[in-house]
């Protein structure tokens, strides 16, 4: 598969990078809705969301990673650059565990119920970014 898309302003991207980002994007989206109409505070929950986000991603690159060590032990630095593949589920499974209680403690906002807020955005975003995965072979 490893279909690459032309963007008029961003030149060729791997539908795979794109669905990811999409991902990312509607479940921010649609979980900020559920978490506004929940009653949580707008702007904690407007903060709460990258600073949980990026952790997240950081926590499945670094999986990634690890697991495939081979690919990036000649230029280690690698791994620094997102565009050169990569990221794990289980990774971010457990960068969003670590991080988001200490996000929501520090902003003042209840983790149930931005759990509870959460989660049909973050079901939407797996499958949005598992069509990704497969776009990626």
């Amino acid at each position: 598969m490893h279909p690459v898309l032309e963007l008029p302003l961003f030149g060729p991207v791997r539908s795979h990078s794109l669905m990811i980002l999409l991902a990312i994007l509607v479940a921010g989206s649609l979980g900020y809705r559920q978490a506004v109409r929940a009653g949580l505070p707008p702007r904690a929950v407007l903060a709460a969301i990258p600073l949980i986000a990026l952790p997240t991603s950081a926590a499945a690159r670094l999986h990634f990673a690890l697991a495939h060590w081979d690919l990036f032990q000649s230029r280690p630095w690698r791994v620094l650059i997102p565009a050169s593949s990569g990221l794990h589920a289980p990774g971010a499974m457990a960068g969003d565990a670590l991080s988001t209680p200490i996000v929501l403690r520090w902003l003042g906002i209840p983790l149930g119920r931005f759990a509870d807020a959460l989660a049909p955005g973050a079901a939407v975003g797996v499958a949005v970014a598992r069509i990704g995965c497969f776009l990626h072979g």
